[in-house]
């Protein structure tokens, strides 16, 4: 393209020199780091409502790098859970069930076994499309005690953005009130994308607990260090509920992807009997799956 006699006065010496800088520079940044991390990919992409992610796996290696700043470096081979692996449709009427069951052997056969061997996975990056009590499910199985990092959305390619607010702790953006007192089984409003909302039906006299933002917004979760802050809140309100008495949670989530993943991930080392995640469809609350049991 660049050795033809139409282009070649659009490609200069100067220009391909200057790319060729840049691209010694980029390889130099990522194998020449004498601290790094190696993470094993983990891809989830599996319909929301009528939207199919389109995954590219290109996509997923090069964030975990710029994300990083080149410090966690991606193994060469890729986890991945799409709707072939799934096998159920999202209208089947016992789509919950079967994809609960479906998510976890798939956990147990296909991701699991890359922790032990002889060479265990250490580090995760996972990429994430999916409705959200999947995504909750998928961090109950993984945990905390694994690091991990979250990518973002596949349509920005899964980068986190580089603006100021993404440069922010963001703890101070999580409100909650826990009272003294709690009964044993509660509703927890969890709002991040929006405001959790139409649950009076399904409550009925139930204490409901709310964990907001204090603006919530679509994309308020822009960076790691923004989810790291949502997580120690979350975290902290998890702590509480539990030590005024809660013990089984439903929880009526409207958060992004990337917190639903923490949510989940931080259950697993509370003391909660019981964690039911629920769906919001059409305006109304469905109940979707177990977290913990």
């Amino acid at each position: 393209r660049i050795d033809t006699l139409q282009t070649i006065e659009d490609y200069p010496e100067a220009l391909l020199l200057k790319w060729k800088l840049e691209h010694e520079s980029r390889v130099s940044a990522i194998y020449g780091a004498e601290v790094g991390t190696v993470s094993l990919p983990v891809v989830m992409a599996l319909p929301i409502g009528k939207h199919t992610p389109h995954i590219v796996k290109e996509h997923v290696t090069a964030a975990i790098l710029k994300n990083s700043d080149y410090t966690v470096h991606p193994r060469n081979e890729h986890v991945v859970l799409n709707r072939p692996d799934l096998d159920v449709r999202d209208d089947d009427p016992d789509y919950w069930r079967t994809a609960e069951r479906a998510l976890s052997k798939w956990y147990q056969q296909v991701l699991e076994p890359k922790f032990s061997g002889t060479s265990p996975v250490e580090h995760l990056s996972i990429a994430a499309f999916a409705p959200i009590p999947l995504v909750m499910k998928l961090g109950a199985l993984i945990g905390d005690k694994r690091p991990a990092h979250v990518l973002d959305l596949p349509n920005n390619k899964w980068l986190w953005r580089d603006d100021e607010a993404a440069k922010e702790r963001a703890d101070d953006w999580f409100d909650f009130e826990v009272p003294a007192s709690l009964p044993r089984s509660i509703f927890v409003g969890v709002s991040i994308s929006n405001h959790a909302r139409d649950f009076e039906q399904i409550v009925g006299d139930i204490p409901v607990v709310h964990f907001s933002a204090t603006s919530p917004r679509r994309e308020l979760i822009g960076s790691q260090i923004n989810l790291d802050g949502f997580k120690r809140r979350f975290n902290d309100f998890l702590i509480r509920l539990n030590r005024a008495g809660a013990q089984e949670l439903d929880l009526l989530p409207v958060t992004s992807l990337s917190a639903g993943l923490e949510v989940g991930r931080g259950l697993l080392q509370k003391t909660f009997n019981r964690v039911t995640v629920w769906d919001y469809q059409d305006g109304n609350w469905v109940k979707a799956l177990n977290l913990i049991e």
